[in-house]
């Protein structure tokens, strides 16, 4: 029986993990972009001040280089965008991971009641292996960024309905 609670929280650690490691992920391509986007920036404003040099032979190039630039701004409230959807992301795969494992700690201890209380019935077993494995498929999806919160309250319903029976 230990070693069964033991595999279920190297399962839960399992997952902790590999959430933890996409939002670094996440992070360290946002860090990538936020440094490749400054040196885009500093080699326009060094062309620029070239090219301000040499205005009066230069006057289209500067204008081209104006309409670059205010494309570049046009860029930043893009990447401002993107960087708040990916923190969105993170944060709802965080709280349905947490959410997850929640649920899983709940179904452990539905199952250690029974064990205790000597009620088990092939029913409630039934139920409780069909709920674990309905956990387990919401795992990878969860991390790959889909919105399952209409599952998790499903589940969280069916969950309820065993801790009543046990209880």
């Amino acid at each position: 029986m230990a070693e069964r609670y033991d595999e279920r929280f190297d399962e839960l650690t399992g997952l902790v993990t590999r959430v933890a490691g996409r939002v670094d992920e996440i992070q360290l391509e946002m860090r990538d972009m936020r440094k490749e986007f400054g040196g885009m920036r500093t080699d326009m404003s060094e062309m620029r001040s070239t090219l301000d040099a040499h205005s009066s032979r230069f006057d289209k190039l500067d204008t081209s280089l104006q309409i670059v630039s205010g494309r570049q701004n046009d860029v930043i409230p893009k990447v401002i965008g993107i960087q708040k959807d990916v923190n969105r992301i993170s944060e709802t795969q965080a709280q349905q991971t947490l959410k997850i494992i929640e649920l899983m700690n709940r179904i452990d201890t539905v199952d250690r009641r029974l064990n205790v209380l000597d009620e088990r019935t092939a029913q409630m077993d039934s139920d409780i292996k069909e709920i674990r494995k309905t956990i387990d498929a919401l795992i990878d999806p969860v991390l790959d960024g889909k919105t399952l919160w209409g599952n998790i309250s499903h589940l969280e319903e069916r969950i309820a309905r065993l801790e009543d029976k046990v209880s």
